[in-house]
């Protein structure tokens, strides 16, 4: 089963319908990469930066679905550190309150990394644990429990 596939498949669905047309499974597949992906390329600085930012509050869900618990805590006490205790799903609003708060997420990105196995292989086995789920994007409910990227 080829993973980045199937993420690349759930983020094209989310692209064309909307988040709120996904699945679930799709749902949790779409926002968990997106956190991951933004972490990995600048911290959770760059996650609220961007779009991915949008979805705060759904993409901790998100990550406790996939048993991340640690991303999970440090993500919600990012969302905290927002003016308000919320990150807005507005990108402009978000923005002007990133600026103020973007110098203390740092020590954040520790916290979000703490998941052992890591975000990432947590996503792989969610995948593979819903293959059946995941069909039309290519999943193979056959396919043995491994993560390869």
């Amino acid at each position: 089963m080829d993973h980045a596939d199937i993420m690349n498949s759930c983020d094209a669905k989310c692209r064309r319908s909307g988040l709120a047309s996904l699945t679930a499974v799709e749902k949790t597949v779409v926002l968990t990469s997106s956190v991951n992906f933004e972490v990995e390329m600048g911290g959770l600085s760059t996650f609220f930066y961007n779009s991915a930012g949008d979805h705060a509050a759904e993409t901790v869900i998100a990550l406790e679905g996939i048993g991340a618990t640690y991303a999970a805590a440090a993500l919600r006490s990012a969302i905290a550190r927002f003016p308000g205790g919320s990150a807005p799903a507005d990108r402009e609003l978000r923005y002007a309150s990133w600026q103020i708060i973007s110098g203390s997420l740092g020590s954040l990105d520790l916290g979000f990394a703490r998941d052992t196995p890591d975000v990432f292989s947590r996503l792989c086995s969610f995948i593979d644990a819903h293959a059946a789920d995941l069909q039309e994007h290519g999943a193979d409910a056959q396919a043995p429990p491994n993560c390869r990227f």
